[in-house]
């Protein structure tokens, strides 16, 4: 990969990290993070055709509600929707899956550092 393409893939992903946490702040900035305080989408200022937006309504974190004001089951058509509102509780819990996930990953690379120092070590003193 060349370092104009690193700098180019880098951009792109903070600014999708961009465009996720503005949908977060647009919900919170509104109230609606609660099913009795959704709102529609223009009235948060948000798109129904945002990626962000699609990323984490397939996540969970926001959710919709009818026109009574009862949360949807996920997977429902959003289009149907009379408004949205962000699960704290949901983004919490996405946010923390993620930091295990990469200790986990982290983990694992040095477990694998640590095999293989061993290895060379082995080797060494098998030679001796």
């Amino acid at each position: 990969m060349t370092h104009g393409a690193m700098i180019a893939a880098h951009a792109a992903h903070a600014a999708a990290a961009r465009a996720r946490t503005a949908v977060l702040d647009a919900m919170r900035v509104q109230g609606a993070t609660a099913p009795e305080r959704a709102r529609p989408l223009a009235e948060l200022g948000l798109s129904a055709d945002s990626a962000a937006l699609r990323e984490w309504m397939a996540r969970g974190v926001i959710r919709s509600v009818d026109s009574r004001g009862r949360p949807t089951v996920l997977g429902d058509s959003y289009a149907s929707a009379a408004g949205f509102y962000l699960d704290e509780t949901a983004y919490i819990a996405q946010r923390d899956r993620g930091v295990s996930r990469r200790r986990v990953h982290a983990l694992a690379l040095l477990a694998l550092a640590l095999l293989l120092l061993g290895l060379a070590l082995l080797l060494l003193v098998a030679r001796t």
